[in-house]
């Protein structure tokens, strides 16, 4: 894979920990925002619903790739 996108171990590491990082600290304001503002069932529905729309929109550009495609 490196070979494939030319770049050297080190910026892969570099592209990794950018990606990853986020979702570690991103993680500490959805529990703050569980406990202290929305509460487990409306946070569970918020969180939900997030999920859906995204997996929604990924799978409508999906779609409309393929279609070109094609």
């Amino acid at each position: 894979m490196l070979s494939n996108l030319k770049i050297s171990t080190g910026q892969f590491t570099m592209f990794y920990s950018l990606y990853s990082w986020p979702n570690v600290i991103l993680c500490f304001f959805g529990g703050f925002l569980i406990d202290r503002v929305f509460g487990v069932r409306w946070g569970a529905i918020i969180f939900c619903t997030l999920v859906t729309i995204g997996q929604v929109i990924y799978k409508v550009t999906e779609l409309f790739v393929n279609a070109r495609d094609v």
